[in-house]
């Protein structure tokens, strides 16, 4: 995840306090999983833990799904990397859905507005490409004091 020190090559950004909190609301093991899989994210790796990582169609293209299952519950947290500098957390908690991987209809528009909101935070955001431009500095300096 992202810090004041990160070489990440994407920012971490929670849409809202909502998503925030759901995600430091998910159980320990669960957030370790989440934490590992969003850094893979950050970094232009795709999870390849089978069933953990899906890209959504229709109307919510472009949305990440990430499924971790903690014993008989399953957890999700929704991401969006349709900006280059930033990978927002758009969702995160326990499953809704009462069958299979659908998602319900409240929360698919939930996801579509947060999606919308993420898309104009992206384009209205100077900062974004500074620190994007400051991680690029550190990862610089990070390989050649390691090569």
């Amino acid at each position: 995840m992202t810090s004041e020190t990160s070489i990440d090559v994407r920012e971490v950004i929670f849409i809202n306090p909502d998503a925030e909190s759901g995600y430091d609301g998910l159980p320990a093991s669960v957030g370790e999983a989440a934490d590992g899989a969003v850094t893979l994210l950050q970094n232009g790796q795709v999870p390849t833990r089978k069933g953990l990582w899906r890209v959504l169609k229709g109307k919510l293209r472009g949305i990440g799904e990430l499924r971790i299952n903690d014993g008989t519950n399953t957890f999700r947290v929704y991401v969006w990397l349709g900006c280059e500098p930033a990978l927002y957390v758009l969702d995160a908690g326990m499953k809704k859905s009462p069958t299979g991987s659908e998602i319900p209809q409240w929360q698919q528009d939930r996801l579509e507005e947060r999606r919308e909101r993420a898309a104009k935070d992206c384009a209205d955001s100077a900062d974004l490409e500074q620190a994007f431009l400051e991680r690029a500095a550190r990862r610089e300096q990070h390989e050649q004091g390691a090569g």
